[in-house]
């Protein structure tokens, strides 16, 4: 009889643990929602304004589909190819490696191989292909991605709406020798959004930017609005799975997975 009392307590109890665990997932995952992050690759065509999530710009102008190279290279120091590759992250299509943003001062996000010693410069070219910013930097022993900012006080103009720049990053594993530099590079366009978009970003939390820039077509913002995320929450799954989501919805499942710095 006691045997049988002990065994109904325990069948009760677990009865209770797993109601309440239950019970506290579905409390997480309502306070936690998870986006599905897939971009939306805009169509090129009339410049300066952008409109909300779903629609789609005119016919293409010739003006802009001149080819921007490669947006990765594999890197190969003394003959032996590297687990993952240099990136210039943007999306690639027919026209070019080619991204949209709102912003005046944009970031660049570039996926770095371990190449300890090496120097990495970035460039931007304004549509006549003069330069108008670069910077470098030596390269440190981690396979990672990390950001690139155009400076905000620095005597640096905005972009211009409309005007298509392209960047470019250099990776030299000899200063001495150009024969051993790696070269990938994209493009980026500055738009404005149209009333509706920009009532939309008004009020929305970050995780809704990410979507909604994702959506129509923004990929440097979505971008960056994600990073800027995962560095404030390192440790949230959820993000991570976002980030590796928008990656992949490009095509650069390489580096989905890779740390973001």
């Amino acid at each position: 009889m006691l045997k049988t009392k002990l065994k109904m307590k325990q069948k009760v109890l677990a009865f209770i643990f797993v109601s309440l665990f239950l019970v506290i997932a579905m409390i997480v995952s309502w306070q936690v929602p998870s986006y599905s992050i897939e971009f939306n690759p805009p169509d090129r065509g009339a410049p300066g304004r952008l409109v909300g999530a779903g629609t789609r710009f005119s016919e293409p102008m010739e003006t802009t589909r001149s080819s921007s190279g490669r947006r990765q290279a594999n890197i190969t120091p003394n003959g032996e190819t590297l687990p993952s590759p240099l990136v210039a992250i943007v999306p690639s299509s027919s026209f070019g490696n080619y991204g949209l943003t709102l912003e005046a001062y944009p970031s660049f996000y570039v996926h770095m191989p371990s190449v300890p010693g090496a120097r990495l410069e970035f460039v931007l070219l304004d549509e006549l292909g003069d330069r108008i910013y670069d910077t470098s930097y030596l390269v440190a022993d981690r396979d990672a991605t990390f950001s690139i900012d155009l400076p905000r006080n620095a005597n640096f103009p905005p972009l211009e709406v409309g005007q298509i720049y392209t960047w470019q990053i250099r990776l030299k594993l000899n200063p001495s020798s150009i024969v051993t530099d790696y070269l990938v590079q994209g493009q980026i366009e500055r738009f404005e959004p149209e009333p509706v978009l920009a009532e939309a970003l008004a009020t929305a939390t970050p995780e809704e930017k990410v979507k909604l820039y994702a959506d129509t077509g923004l990929w440097y913002d979505a971008l960056h609005t994600l990073a800027q995320l995962r560095r404030e929450n390192p440790n949230d799954p959820l993000l991570e799975n976002e980030w590796a989501q928008l990656l992949r919805s490009v095509g650069l499942d390489e580096i989905a997975d890779k740390p973001l710095l």
